[in-house]
This record gives structure tokens, sequence and C-alpha cells, in this order.
């Protein structure tokens, strides 16, 4: 009985385009921005910070470091 009722069935497929999500556009506008006042604002930072601040933390991690032996005696001497 089900075999008497087949059907022909065509089907049309039309491929469309799909839109771009914009979060991902917006995202690289958003990072490119912040990386650019990271760089433009690096400087500025950098010349806050002296040597007394960045010298404990570099010659913990590296006693042989440029920055912990230039001027070691005197500093041993005072």
């Amino acid at each position: 009985m089900l075999a008497s009722r087949a059907r022909t069935v065509s089907v049309k497929a039309q491929a469309k385009q799909q839109a771009k999500p914009a979060k991902a556009s917006v995202a690289r506008a958003v990072a490119a921005v912040v990386t650019s006042v990271a760089l433009l604002a690096a400087p500025v930072i950098a010349a806050e910070v002296n040597d007394d601040t960045v010298r404990p933390a570099v010659c913990a991690a590296n006693p042989t470091a440029k920055i912990c032996l230039r001027g070691s005696f005197a500093r041993s001497q005072q």
C-alpha cells in the first residue's frame, strides 16, 4: 500500500551569500586601537620607572644581568 503512494520530489537549491559577522571586524578594530595606544604610551610609562624599582626584580631573577652588575661595587660600599 505504501509503494503505490510514492511521489517524485525535485529539490532546487540556491546558494545565498552569507553576511560575515560584524563582531570580527569590530574586534580587530578595537585590538588595533588598544595596540596603538599601548605603543604610544610605552615610552611615557618607561620614563616613570627608575632603576630602584626595576633592579630588585631583575636581580632576583638574574643576578648576572647588566643592570645588577653596573655600579654594584659602589652600592656595596654604602
